[in-house]
């Protein structure tokens, strides 16, 4: 067993090269894949709010009442399905057509998705805010944890390189949240003790919650050891027959 870990960590430096470009191409396939598969749920959602938009009133306020739009306004889910939805496809098409295919290195592949996916999480925290004004913390940690995980299931990052995509947006939402609680405890009168326990509570709940992020990690981490072990076994076996 020493032994064939000893092998592997070697070939890590002998195919240090051919790992190289075969992650590159690998790194490609799976950001077009992740691209399109954005897509399509992109252009669902965006559909399903046209028809929201477009039916009677009376389809409509039996919506209001489904489960799915519990207390969200009707306008304010419009608004968000429309435009929001509408700014999530454009982009997610502009990193399709016209920066993928200037992609070569996994480094700038790296850099294009997490600006992709940093830009998408953001948007997407921004416009719960205007929806969800107190529930924002249970609706913002879902979205970001669906975010999160669709991309560790496509992209061959490093655990911490998944974690820089979408922490960005999982910061400004515990600002905004942290915010909320400050303002709301100001507006009712609260002491200031009982505002830092609110702030306090608050702030322990979002740190527990960034758990969230540890199943895509994991994801991340296990793929990529998997698959460089594959290659320098391979690599290994092709050096030995030559």
């Amino acid at each position: 067993m020493n032994s064939k870990s000893m092998d592997i960590n070697t070939s890590e430096t002998l195919f240090k090269d051919e790992y190289a470009i075969e992650v590159d191409g690998w790194f490609r396939r799976r950001f077009r894949n992740l691209c399109i598969t954005l897509m399509i749920i992109l252009l669902f959602s965006w559909s399903m709010t046209l028809l929201l938009i477009n039916s009677s009133n009376s389809f409509a306020t039996d919506v209001a009442e489904d489960a799915i739009l519990m207390g969200m306004d009707l306008s304010s889910f419009m608004i968000y399905g429309f435009v929001a939805g509408g700014l999530e496809i454009l982009i997610v098409l502009w990193f399709f057509s016209r920066v993928r295919p200037r992609l070569q290195t996994r480094k700038q592949l790296i850099n294009a998705s997490t600006l992709m996916m940093r830009a998408l999480s953001i948007m997407q925290v921004l416009a719960l805010t205007m929806i969800y004004q107190e529930d924002l913390l249970w609706s913002g940690v879902g979205e970001l944890f669906f975010w999160h995980f669709i991309a560790c299931l496509f992209l061959p990052w490093t655990a911490w390189e998944s974690l820089k995509a979408v922490g960005p947006a999982y910061i400004l939402m515990t600002v905004i949240t942290i915010g909320s609680l400050v303002l709301e405890g100001i507006a009712v009168g609260s002491t200031m003790i009982q505002s830092m326990l609110f702030v306090g509570i608050g702030t322990l709940s979002l740190c527990f919650l960034s758990l969230i992020f540890l199943p895509g990690m994991l994801i991340c981490w296990l793929r990529i050891r998997k698959h460089g072990r594959r290659f320098n076994l391979s690599m290994l076996s092709r050096k030995y027959l030559d």
